[in-house]
């Protein structure tokens, strides 16, 4: 099973009343995510994944519900280079 897979599982036992439109576009928003932190490498995704849960109280599952909080959290962590584009 994937992680794309395995995070679908989460959201669907999490959120049983969600759409499955809602819930396709959640697991694309999480692999995504996913995928961008891991230009960082393993470990730096790993240890973001971390400090959004102990530090923001953003569960990986939870970011597609939390897009506020978790732009946020991101901008705290990287500061400035959060918003280079």
């Amino acid at each position: 099973m994937t992680t794309v897979q395995q995070n679908y599982k989460i959201l669907e036992r999490d959120a049983p009343k969600k759409s499955k439109i809602q819930m396709e576009y959640e697991e694309i928003f999480l692999e995504a995510v996913d995928e961008g932190l891991s230009l960082l490498g393993e470990p730096a995704k790993q240890s973001i994944y971390f400090y959004l849960e102990e530090l923001y109280g953003i569960k990986k599952n939870e970011i597609p519900a939390m897009t506020e909080e978790f732009a946020k959290a991101l901008h705290n962590i990287f500061g400035l280079g959060s918003k280079l584009s």
